[in-house]
């Protein structure tokens, strides 16, 4: 009994490594799914708005608030390197949150898309904002490439109401 005993025990240790290798490429494949998913997501902001730039926040001011509108903001950045859109030194735009919710002024550089209607920018909302890493540079420098090439009607999608 002894031996049936450590050869279940070596059998239910083989599967579960399995089971571990198996599980954990998954998770890896699930992981870099959602990599891509957002290199894409990346991409198709650049594509779709106004102006994408590296930025430094220095400055946020509430504006109005309205319980049932929410509150608006307006956010001054340093423009550390801009990647598509007008070049300017610094970039002054609005953010519309929800009634009471509070918006933190983050310095570290931080990628930003933005929108623009009637010469002033605002803040399209959620996902308009990643950190400025390597691998998000180089995507939103070869999107600015392809932007160049497009026609301007082709741009600013993310910011149609």
């Amino acid at each position: 009994m002894g031996s049936h005993f450590i050869k279940n025990s070596a059998k239910t240790t083989v599967i579960t490594k399995i089971l571990v290798l198996f599980l954990g490429a998954m998770i890896n494949q699930a992981c870099a799914n959602q990599a891509n998913g957002r290199l894409e997501f990346l991409t198709e902001s650049v594509l779709s708005t106004s102006f994408t730039a590296v930025v430094s926040h220095k400055k946020v001011t509430k504006l109005s608030s309205n319980a049932n509108d929410g509150d608006e903001y307006e956010l001054s950045a340093e423009v550390i390197n801009l990647i598509s859109g007008k070049e300017q030194k610094v970039i002054n735009y609005r953010m519309f949150v929800e009634p009471g919710e509070e918006v933190v002024l983050n310095q570290d550089p931080v990628i930003i898309f933005l929108c623009e209607s009637k010469g002033q920018y605002y803040w399209p909302g959620v996902g308009a904002e990643f950190p400025a890493t390597e691998a998000f540079l180089k995507t939103v420098g070869k999107a600015a490439k392809i932007k160049s090439r497009q026609s301007p009607s082709e741009v600013d999608r993310h910011c149609e109401n």
